[in-house]
């Protein structure tokens, strides 16, 4: 998650794990499952297995600890093509996947994987032999291994723990470094960006109604409209019923695009969009679903939900005919587009282009149900022909940046407990400057726990637990899926059972915002980690034990666990009497709470010199000293407070942004109190609950885009300082993984005394 410097770190680290462990799978032990597999209980037993590292006769790569394996192609362009629960017998995975994916100047781009998989409900070892290397994507280029490393510095105190335990948890690091090849280059220049070079067959911005559109709208309702207050192409029509203007294509069409603004539009099916008519009269769809968010689709047989579609932005719809299919894609802004479903459809030809709202099959029927009314608007249409040769040129040269990108994808499995982590790196050896846009650092298709037909609120997933060290919003403890993780849908799955294709078995780990963040030349962005805990059975004490065990391995400071007490004044007296009490009753710890006076932000030289004499004194005694602050949940200024996106709230009311000058300079206190005064404890009330900020003027971030990315950086940056001095850090969150040592359960404050 820190922007640095890396290509001298990056070269150490591939040396030190190159002394030792070459790059060919045959230096590794072969993988025999029944030999690894460990067969007792994990969680009241002590596990003998170790994690290590194996390879399969095909030449593939296994990561395994005894609990569980997963298994890497290596050969082709490095892909995760199967994870094995070993406790159970199940083979998780159903189909392959990238290993990541990048969004770097508006284009995205697949890290690793492979395509061509015939269907995606299972897996057979003889259809990876026959997949291909995505051209889309990075290759993989080298792999390393070596132990596990600390994530971040720990100070024990031992004092306050049961026991010593081991930081960081003993288990292997499989590091896995993608790059672009001229392959990617070539494939991206056919698919980014080309249309300028195009030749242009038809252009229409809709200030007059051109003769050459038929409209078709439907009678149910008298306001019904193509033209709404003489403005052709804006469309007034309740929800279900449909308005269609349509147009003959030229027969050397290779591209549509229709830009679209879903303006007050609540539809689904009906939804603003494009259809293409072929010459023997089949029809194919790619609208809006301004009503569920997301893209439909009508394949020439059935309808169907893809993607997701980001409320109140236009959209530019875009078909294209390839080879033999056509390809839908879409973009906010018109240049980079992403392609969300392909269709094969033969040698037919395009005869007619249809905008506006239709039916399910892109026809001009209406729903028994007509909805209410909404407004939407067709801003333009473009009909492009063949790319031009001297363009695509152009492109390469541009794109060729794109070979200095290199993105490193780093497992951690550890031993005794089926637990695995993943992270990556993007680091920019380019000359250019690169904005990272957006990344997901795991796409996982999992077998889906359950079937059905009709679509349901709440689906049984795979049976793992996913933690992140990305996560805000309070103390409820499923509120990383609103900050990092996702169980999608998968439009690629179109033989499950489920007829709307909405069964969420993708699962996808990714910030739901940002970063938006630019990388210089030589530096790099390391991504928050993804911990995936599987377990062997559904019973809720056994997946609460375990997810126990996951805390204390991965931030084994929650096992500090001193005796506390809440004093309700900050005056010497009330201090010194409290710590004088404690010691007496052998009580650990002396929080100054809130209403006690206790001010972290009073940098006077006076203050600071009285909170050293008072932590002096409590550590002559044997106890711990601290205070408590808040931070969100308060007013500071216009200026510094948190700015909002229409219609959205701070979560806990109002809340200043850490990265305004106010934020910038509250942290900058609380490291110089820490540091002159030696105190042990904060109590940090309302910590960063995830609020995005649109401000462009807080010094410590661009936008709305990087908001939360920069201010979640900062308090986590200063959680980790905290945790390499021995700070106990009470917070009412989920930030164990970042640091905290322990959340509260019921009401925030503990004992007190006055």
């Amino acid at each position: 998650m820190k922007l640095m410097l890396s290509i001298a770190l990056s070269v150490f680290c591939v040396s030190r794990f190159s002394e030792v462990y070459g790059q060919s799978p045959n230096e590794y032990p072969l993988y025999k499952k029944e030999e690894v597999k460990y067969n007792g209980d994990w969680l009241i037993e002590d596990v003998g297995v170790k994690t290590n590292i194996y390879r399969t006769l095909e030449g593939n790569l296994v990561l395994s600890n005894g609990l569980i394996s997963r298994i890497f192609e290596v050969n082709k362009g490095g892909a995760t093509i199967g994870i094995e629960n070993l406790m159970t017998g199940e083979n998780m995975v159903r189909s392959v996947r990238p290993e990541a994916e990048i969004e770097v100047n508006g284009i995205k781009i697949p890290v690793g994987g492979l395509i061509g998989q015939p269907i995606h409900n299972y897996l057979l070892d003889e259809w990876i032999e026959e997949m291909k290397v995505d051209p889309a994507a990075l290759k993989l280029q080298r792999y390393e291994l070596g132990d596990t490393e600390p994530r971040l510095e720990w100070k024990k105190r031992l004092e306050w723990m049961p026991k010593d335990v081991d930081w960081p948890a003993p288990g292997k690091r499989l590091t896995f470094t993608y790059g672009a090849d001229s392959q990617l280059i070539s494939y991206l220049a056919d698919r980014i960006n080309t249309d300028e070079g195009r030749e242009k067959l038809f252009f229409d911005d809709f200030r007059i109604l051109e003769g050459h559109w038929e409209v078709y709208v439907s009678d149910a309702d008298e306001r019904n409209s193509f033209v709404n207050e003489g403005k052709p192409g804006e469309i007034m029509a309740l929800a279900n019923q449909h308005v269609v203007a349509e147009v003959r294509s030229p027969r050397n069409a290779k591209v549509w695009i229709v830009e679209l603004d879903p303006g007050t539009d609540k539809s689904s099916t009906w939804g603003p969009g494009m259809a293409l008519e072929t010459t023997d009269g089949r029809v194919y769809k790619f609208n809006l679903r301004p009503g569920d968010q997301g893209f439909g689709v009508f394949d020439g047989k059935r309808e169907m939900k893809i993607g997701q579609l980001e409320s109140g932005k236009k959209v530019y719809l875009r078909a294209e005919m390839k080879d033999s299919g056509l390809s839908f894609s879409y973009s906010y802004e018109g240049e980079v587009f992403e392609e969300l479903y392909f269709i094969n459809i033969g040698a037919r030809q395009i005869e007619a282009l249809r905008i506006g709202k239709m039916d399910a099959g892109g026809e001009f029927g209406d729903h028994s149900q007509s909805g209410e009314r909404g407004r939407s608007d067709v801003v333009r249409v473009q009909i492009l022909g063949d790319l031009q040769p001297l363009q695509r040129g152009a492109l390469l040269s541009k794109l060729d940046y794109l070979r200095g990108i290199k993105v490193k994808i780093h497992y951690e499995m550890y031993d005794g407990i089926p637990l695995l982590s993943k992270w990556i790196e993007v680091e920019n050896a380019s000359e250019e400057n690169i904005m990272l846009d957006r990344f997901k650092s795991e796409i996982l298709a999992l077998v889906e726990a359950e079937s059905e037909v009709d679509s349901k609120g709440q689906w049984i997933k795979p049976n793992i637990t996913v933690e992140t060290d990305y996560r805000f919003g309070g103390m409820s403890s499923d509120n990383l899926y609103s900050s990092s993780v996702a169980w999608n849908t998968d439009p690629d799955y179109k033989t499950q059972v489920n007829y709307q294709f909405e069964t969420p078995v993708l699962l996808e780990v990714y910030p739901k915002l940002g970063p938006a963040k630019t990388l210089l030349p030589g530096e790099h962005l390391e991504s928050f980690r993804t911990w995936e805990l599987f377990h062997d059975s559904r019973d809720r004490e056994r997946i609460g034990l375990a997810e126990k065990r996951m805390y204390r391995s991965q931030s084994p400071w929650v096992v500090e666990n001193p005796i506390m007490m809440h004093v309700r004044n900050a005056d010497n007296a009330s201090v010194k009497k409290a710590i004088d009490q404690c010691a007496e009753v052998g009580f650990e710890m002396v929080i100054m709470t809130f209403g006690s006076g206790f001010q972290i932000e009073d940098e006077s030289q006076e203050n600071l010199e009285r909170m050293k004499e008072l932590a002096d004194y409590a550590h002559s005694k044997g106890v711990a000293l601290g205070g408590y602050s808040l931070l969100a949940s308060r007013r500071i200024s216009e200026e510094d407070d948190v700015v909002m996106p229409e219609g959205l709230q701070p979560r806990f009311g109002n809340s200043p942004c850490l990265e305004s000058d106010w934020g910038i300079g509250y942290f900058k206190k609380l490291y110089n109190f820490y540091e002159k005064t030696g105190q042990d404890i904060l109590e940090h009330d309302g910590s960063y609950p995830g609020d995005l900020c649109a401000s462009r003027d807080h010094p410590g971030h661009h936008g709305l885009e990087d908001s939360q990315w920069n201010q979640y950086e900062t308090i986590r940056t200063f959680y980790e300082w905290c945790r390499g001095r021995g700070i106990f850090l009470n917070v009412p969150d989920y930030y164990f993984m970042a640091g905290a040592t322990a959340r509260p359960t019921g009401h925030f404050r503990g004992p007190s005394r006055k």
